[in-house]
């Protein structure tokens, strides 16, 4: 109460702590969606459904990253106050600071579940076609743990296939 709080945003839907919060301290949240619970993650609320529609509609927005989760948890809990706002940047807007670079080389890491639904061989196909035209001033960092051992097969094959190690690093799940 002494922290002078206008809004609560959470950052996903595996946790309901900020709308517990929000409800409890009466401070408008805003639930911000980024995965697939079961598909992702092989998660469920942990709330009973009714609680989670609950909580999710007396949210002042929930805010999905793409059309697919959007029209998930709309039909899923009926939800009529979800907005579409994909992640990311506008490739127009990005501004590289050299210096921000070693050695010349532009640094990536990738910190998550890897799983196929999150596409992270996207990624590798797109090093792949950087790497066709000569341009070999990165590197990507991929860490985290994989959610099944299919999708870490196609990683680590794709990655050795191409002869990429130099330029994909696979860190595996990290606890620091």
């Amino acid at each position: 109460k002494n922290m002078d709080i206008d809004l609560i945003h959470t950052n996903s839907s595996i946790t309901n702590l900020g709308a517990f919060l929000s409800s409890r301290m009466n401070i408008p949240h805003v639930w911000h969606i980024r995965e697939f619970l079961e598909e992702d993650y092989n998660y469920t609320f942990s709330l009973p459904m009714f609680i989670v529609k609950k909580q999710m509609e007396t949210a002042a927005m929930v805010i999905c990253i793409s059309k697919a989760v959007q029209e998930k948890y709309k039909n899923k809990l009926q939800l009529i106050n979800t907005k579409l706002v994909y992640n990311g940047i506008k490739i127009s807007n990005a501004k590289i600071n050299k210096t921000i670079t070693k050695n010349g080389i532009v640094n990536f890491v990738i910190v998550g579940v890897i799983s196929e639904n999150k596409g992270q061989i996207e990624v590798l196909n797109a090093a792949k076609r950087l790497l066709d035209q000569n341009l070999t001033s990165f590197r990507i960092n991929i860490v985290g743990g994989y959610a099944d051992q299919n999708y870490k097969n196609v990683i680590k094959t794709f990655v050795e296939e191409y002869h990429m190690e130099k330029y994909i690093r696979l860190w595996g799940y990290q606890n620091n």
